[in-house]
């Protein structure tokens, strides 16, 4: 496969930019893809340029727009996912939202219960964890070639 070409990021001019990102409706890769830059080229003119800032969003805004219409027509047409997307989203203020709610027995709140180890205890707790994990690792097989390792004492 044959490499591109990628323009210096100078011989690139606003007016150009501009085209591109509106025929990608404000996509900045396809943009670069068009004029044979980095998308990074881009980014950077945008940043620098507050009248290539404002087209790209306005041109994001006009494609959401767009796509809230079209959400408005499944809505309207009784399209579940429509009407399911709608009011997990603009329907939360209306209590529309998925959430879990975790409870103790019959529906009481979740008991919990702090213990403080004492300093045996924590170690008797560590000794213990240490040697499961070096069990662990004993019985993993070995990769072929890699030098075996003594087990720590």
């Amino acid at each position: 496969m044959a490499k591109r070409k990628i323009s210096k990021p100078l011989s690139i001019t606003t007016e150009a930019i501009a085209e591109a990102l509106k025929t990608t409706d404000g996509g900045v890769y396809l943009a670069a893809e068009r004029l044979r830059c980095n998308p990074g080229t881009i980014y950077d003119r945008i940043k620098a340029d507050p009248t290539l800032a404002e087209l790209k969003n306005n041109l994001r805004g006009k494609l959401v727009d767009i796509a809230e219409t079209s959400l408005k027509r499944g809505v309207l047409a009784g399209e579940g996912w429509a009407v399911c997307f709608t009011l997990k989203t603009i329907g939360k203020d209306r209590g529309y939202v998925e959430r879990s709610e975790i409870t103790g027995k019959d529906g009481g709140p979740v008991q919990t219960e702090e213990k403080v180890l004492s300093d045996p205890e924590r170690l008797e707790r560590l000794a213990a964890l240490y040697d499961r994990v070096r069990t662990r690792t004993a019985r993993r097989p070995q990769r072929r070639g890699a030098a075996k390792k003594p087990n720590p004492p």
